[in-house]
């Protein structure tokens, strides 16, 4: 029998329990593990650490005992040769030398092996030390070319590109038809020398200049002006030709209406010497630069302004008493526009570029707002409950004989509906509602019923041979509530079907289709 007295055990203070002794059992178990693992390297460490220590004493700690013992025996020496001269300076100063010149010899002897250590150690230092230095010092420098071609000592250039380059630059100054016939002319001799601090290096312009002077041909200063590293043509004055690049790109501008215009191609003026006949006038340049085939080209950039449309923006409006397939457009939209400047780059009358500068708004947008209705629509299937949605209302017969339409001098507010056979077929409910009235008449509609949607929307059915239903019956969408027939005023057995909004006639094919 248990005791009443005692307390019972928690579920979740047992499994605290369990998790404990867990956690214990294998911490316990990890710790032994640990120290067999302990245990087993220390049985293999220790004899590998016992065979490297036999190496080292066989090898590195023998030599080690051996210069040991050597450094310090050449100590010991070292102590009692001193202890040798302070006795021999007691016996004179000549004594003393004699002494310390004869205690020399016997200590090399002595102690070479130290001192083939000691070089051993010092020699591939000291030499790495002074192949250093020696590196050091001829990095340190600078270095240059001294040119002589043609009795002409050229001192100093940079490197054999600058003559060659200068070479050139002389062919096209000359009117060369290759650059290697200017190049066979000069053979020039290298000297390689320690460029000084203070010295100038001659650049490829100068040493054209110095070349120019060693030829037969008349010459004179002029500034030439280079076309991506190409020589166009020279004038006398390098101002006149600053002056014509400039009166070139202020037509353009003008011409343009643009805003800054410049040379598309590298362009550089270089004065020096030039051969006479190669000097021009900068009318004749004019010519060159602004002909057909023209060396150069000019870019020009302007401003330029436009209209651009703003669209407008459709808004949802959504509207939780209109079932969803309700859209009704509650304002229309309607375009803005603004004010477009861009800076546009042309380059011989073609656009290369273009980067807005501003944009200001000049109309604003009109927002289109459309009402989406929310709801969801019945399916009509609940007594008394409209889906809004007609359906046919005769299943079995899908032939309409009379349209909604003037006929015989007055309006046909509704459909016949007929196919010959039609006579006791189902009339159903073309959507739920509450049946309004009943009226069993021998003459125009007959037998004939209405049902009222809600929404202002009613639908009537003539011309029955039996009603199914009565007044204030909720019916549901399908509903059988007649049959057709030919009660009233008519020709034949046929269903009249009448479609009513808010009172007024609409035409029922709107609305249902067979």
């Amino acid at each position: 029998m248990k005791n009443p007295d005692e307390k019972k055990t928690i579920p979740w203070q047992q499994y605290g329990r369990n998790l404990a002794d867990g956690i214990y059992w294998l911490g316990a178990w990890e710790l032994r593990a640990f120290h067999r693992v302990g245990r087993r390297i220390w049985r293999i460490a220790v004899p590998v650490g016992g065979l490297f220590l036999q190496l080292y004493r066989r090898t590195i700690g023998k030599e080690a005992a051996r210069i040991g013992k050597e450094i310090h025996h050449f100590f010991d020496n070292l102590k009692g040769g001193a202890r040798e001269l302070r006795e021999a300076g007691q016996l004179g100063t000549k004594a003393w030398f004699h002494k310390f010149w004869t205690g020399i010899p016997r200590a090399v002897r002595r102690h070479k092996k130290l001192g083939g250590f000691v070089f051993r150690l010092v020699a591939p230092l000291g030499a790495f030390a002074i192949l250093w230095g020696t590196l050091s010092y001829w990095n340190s420098l600078d270095f240059s070319l001294t040119v002589q071609c043609n009795g002409v000592t050229i001192q100093d250039v940079d490197n054999e590109d600058v003559f060659s380059d200068a070479c050139m630059m002389l062919g096209e100054r000359m009117g060369s038809e290759t650059t290697s016939q200017t190049q066979l002319t000069f053979l020039p001799a290298y000297t390689l020398g320690v460029r000084q601090a203070d010295t100038v290096l001659y650049d490829e312009n100068q040493v054209c200049d110095m070349l120019l002077q060693t030829t037969d041909g008349v010459i004179e200063e002029a500034a030439g002006l280079y076309v991506n590293g190409n020589l166009i043509g020279s004038v006398k004055n390098r101002a006149d030709l600053s002056y014509l690049l400039s009166d070139i790109l202020d037509t353009v501008k003008e011409d343009e209406k643009a805003s800054s215009s410049q040379f598309v191609e590298s362009i550089q003026v270089v004065s020096g010497l030039y051969p006479t006949n190669r000097v021009m006038s900068s009318d004749e340049l004019r010519e060159v630069l602004t002909s057909e085939n023209s060396p150069v080209t000019v870019s020009y950039t302007r401003n330029e302004s436009y209209t651009e449309v703003i669209d407008y923006k459709t808004r949802t409006v959504e509207d939780d008493s209109e079932y969803t397939d309700y859209s009704k457009v509650t304002q229309k939209g309607q375009e803005g526009s603004r004010k477009v400047v861009d800076e546009v780059t042309y380059v011989n009358g073609k656009e290369t570029g273009r980067k807005n500068v501003s944009e200001t708004v000049t109309e604003e947008p009109v927002d289109k707002i459309v009402v989406v209705g929310t709801k969801e629509r019945p399916d009509g299937m609940t007594p008394g409950e409209a889906s809004g949605l007609l359906t046919w209302p005769a299943p079995n017969v899908r032939v309409v004989s009379s349209l909604y339409e003037f006929r015989w001098g007055t309006m046909h507010n509704g459909i016949d509906i007929a196919n010959g056979a039609s006579y006791g077929q189902t009339i159903v409910a073309a959507d739920g509602g509450t049946v309004e009235y009943v009226k069993l008449h021998d003459y125009g509609y007959g037998y004939h019923l209405c049902i009222n949607h809600g929404n202002g929307m009613e639908t009537l059915y003539a011309h029955c041979s039996q009603i199914l239903v009565s007044p204030g019956e909720q019916v549901y969408k399908g509903q059988p509530i007649a049959l057709i027939g030919s009660t009233g005023d008519v020709t034949g057995p046929h269903l009249h079907f009448e479609v009513l909004v808010n009172g007024s006639h609409v035409d029922p094919l709107s609305y249902v289709s067979p």
